[in-house]
């Protein structure tokens, strides 16, 4: 196998080119659906926040990217409150 491993020009451009490349389109995969999931968790979140108060809290939105956008009536309040909301969501998910 050392042989081969020092010899080879094959297996010497796909250990420089071919793997890499690969490795970087799974990679990009995975943080596609990480960033769905994430998304996902948003909006379930915001849905549940609301739904929980009665009324309106926050909104959310997308910008032309993945990016979420939450909109607040309060925004002194609505960090703090996002907070305690993401980690009590956090929480009940694991236990």
């Amino acid at each position: 196998m050392r042989d081969t491993v020092e010899t080879s020009l094959l297996l010497q451009h796909r250990a420089k080119e071919v793997v890499p490349k690969r490795n970087i389109k799974k990679w990009k995969k995975l943080l596609g659906i990480v960033i769905l999931l994430l998304l996902h968790r948003i909006i379930s979140l915001v849905e549940k926040w609301n739904r929980s108060e009665g009324t309106p809290q926050v909104a959310y939105t997308f910008d032309a990217g993945p990016n979420a956008v939450m909109i607040a009536r309060d925004r002194k309040n609505c960090y703090s409150l996002l907070l305690q909301k993401l980690l009590t969501s956090y929480l009940s998910s694991k236990f």
